[in-house]
């Protein structure tokens, strides 16, 4: 048993290696080959589940290892207790890990090996998590392969579970090929390789030259801060975060930036309905040009709390707003009652938005310049209105990540953001607390920066109406459910009647 779970460690280790470094991509090719031996060689499904959830356990302590520091910062429970429900959250991670090894081997003929089967499967489950538990979108297969350009061109093709389902095939021709020692799983594996180089040559050129056209140039603020979450939300600070979100931004301002973005929450009090905060923001502010704020603000009513983000004019009056819709937990309280008998703290929740609109202005040169605001956490995954942005020019994902530590978290979210960048084809700006920022152009080229500064941002779309992703969404998780639960039972039953 012992060795057993050292191959799953040591499997667990590859898997979660390139979430933190792109260019450790190869590594999920072969981070599957100790767990599949342990997998095929066992003969009980109980046992079988057992050693997928522990190797879940693995899986999510790599992926999301940086969920301690909020809970131990925040949560006010015991120490003892943090590490408790630290490991309970990574062993619901892992029962979905349980559930394929069970799968897998109730749809295996023994201890044969089918590639497909363990390919579809995979992803198939990748995709009921995302489905069941949306708001933990890290891990997945094909957020490890940024780093390999002919795969992530493929974003745009069919989104992350494409690419998912393609490194997963990849993975099961080379655990087939250490097992059998025959030649053409090697060749399948190159053949893959090749036609996703193809394929991604095509689509880039294709790009490229559309964007040639259709790029135009804003001379855009990023403002990146360092301000740790402890300190950022004590009211004592208030007057102190604003003055650094008004000194970086008119620092901007003065190198002739058309707009600046903030982090998200850069401001620390309500800017619609504190005025003498506002004021005393403003009277340090020397805009001149655009500004994207960040502010928890009221909403309709007193006991409404929303995640916003403003536009303002150069005089400091809201032109646009942006309420984040996909609120997450930490941001909703469940329970809250019981987590204060727990806590010994007041908790509150945040209120969701209820609109998905692009936010347009005008740039220096007369043009219209329109957007998407995806907040934090929502460059995660596909928002739900991309088969409607046809017509932006760019995505901004403001971000406060100074709540994970200095962890890989800050990488998922940058490499995602690049991942949302090639399905949409078009740029994405990121501003943040603590994080990665900048530039990501449609193809997943970056300009990346840790310090404010001004970026000569090409901004437009490098694609004629909507990519395929738009349009057809997450159809390899959709076709992998299909052959899970339908297709492969079916056979199986064929061959045994």
């Amino acid at each position: 048993m012992l060795k057993k779970i050292i191959l799953l460690i040591i499997s667990a280790i590859m898997l979660s290696l390139p979430l933190g470094n792109r260019a450790l991509y190869f590594l999920a090719w072969f981070g599957f080959l100790p767990a599949l031996q342990v997998f095929c060689a066992e003969s009980t499904f109980r046992n079988t589940g057992l050693l997928g959830w522990l190797w879940g356990w693995f899986l999510a302590l790599g992926a999301g290892y940086w969920l301690y520091h909020p809970i131990n910062d925040f949560s006010g429970l015991p120490y003892p207790l943090i590490l408790v429900f630290v490991g309970l959250l990574l062993a619901v991670a892992g029962l979905f890990t349980a559930g394929w090894a069970v799968i897998f081997k109730l749809l295996s003929s023994g201890k044969k090996f089918s590639v497909f089967i363990f390919s579809f499967t995979w992803v198939g489950f990748e995709f009921i998590r995302n489905l069941i538990f949306p708001y933990y979108p890290f891990g997945f297969l094909g957020l490890t392969q940024t780093g390999f350009d002919s795969f992530l061109q493929l974003a745009e093709l069919g989104g992350t579970f494409l690419i998912s389902l393609i490194t997963a095939l990849i993975a099961g021709f080379i655990f087939k090929f250490y097992r059998r020692r025959r030649l053409r799983y090697a060749l399948l594996v190159l053949v893959i390789i090749f036609a996703s180089y193809q394929y991604s040559s095509g689509a880039l050129e294709e790009a490229e030259s559309i964007w040639q056209e259709e790029k135009r140039s804003l001379s855009a603020g990023v403002v990146m801060t360092e301000v740790p979450q402890v300190e950022k939300w004590k009211e004592e600070n208030i007057e102190k975060n604003l003055q650094i979100m008004a000194e970086d931004s008119s620092k901007l301002f003065e190198e002739n930036a058309e707009i600046v973005f903030t982090p998200e929450t850069g401001l620390t009090f309500d800017y619609l309905y504190n005025e003498y905060y506002r004021n005393m923001f403003l009277v340090h502010l020397e805009e001149s040009g655009y500004l994207m704020i960040g502010s928890q603000a009221r909403g309709d009513t007193p006991q409404d709390s929303l995640n916003s983000y403003f536009l303002l004019d150069d005089q400091g009056e809201v032109l646009e707003r942006y309420n984040k819709n996909d609120l997450i937990p930490g941001e909703v309280i469940p329970f809250a009652g019981v987590v204060e008998l727990f806590t010994g703290r007041e908790w509150h929740s945040l209120t969701a938005g209820e609109e998905r609109k692009p936010i347009d202005f005008e740039t220096a040169g007369g043009e219209d310049a329109v957007f998407r605001v995806l907040t934090c956490s929502e460059i995660l995954y596909a928002s739900p209105d991309y088969s409607e942005l046809d017509d932006i020019d760019f995505v901004l994902n403001p971000s406060n990540e100074a709540w994970f530590g200095d962890t890989n978290l800050q990488n998922q979210m940058w490499e995602s953001a690049r991942m949302r960048a090639v399905e949409l084809r078009a740029p994405v700006i990121k501003s943040g607390n603590k994080a990665k920022g900048g530039y990501i152009a449609p193809t997943g080229g970056e300009e990346l920066t840790e310090q404010s500064r001004r970026i000569e941002a090409d901004i437009g779309r490098a694609s004629q109406g909507l990519t395929p992703y738009q349009r057809y969404g997450d159809y390899a998780g959709y076709l992998s459910l299909v052959m899970m639960i339908i297709i492969f039972p079916g056979l199986k039953i064929l061959r045994i009647s």
